[in-house]
């Protein structure tokens, strides 16, 4: 797990610091994880972004204006409408 602070802000897109920071003014601790820290630590563009948190899926969906919760794993899909980059369309968060 990479922690925002640790991770220079211009490798991580804005939207993605954006949706961290929700979760963080919430008081909740968030980080990327997944694929995405990889490919940053391999220097590649990462393919999609995947946060964790210890917020419940409920408290999740309630911070975000588009949310997609319907699974067993209790993964929550941030949908950002109006973003033009596929990576950015979606973001997974799971608790």
């Amino acid at each position: 797990m990479l922690k925002m602070k640790t991770l220079s802000k211009s490798l991580v897109p804005s939207r993605i610091l954006e949706t961290l920071a929700v979760l963080h003014d919430h008081g909740f601790e968030a980080y990327l994880v997944g694929g995405c820290v990889r490919d940053l630590l391999l220097g590649r563009e990462p393919k999609d972004w995947d946060i964790t948190t210890p917020a419940l899926p409920e408290e999740i969906v309630k911070l975000y204006p588009k949310t997609v919760y319907e699974n067993e794993f209790g993964t929550v899909m941030v949908v950002h409408e109006g973003e033009e980059d596929e990576k950015l369309k979606t973001v997974e968060i799971t608790p």
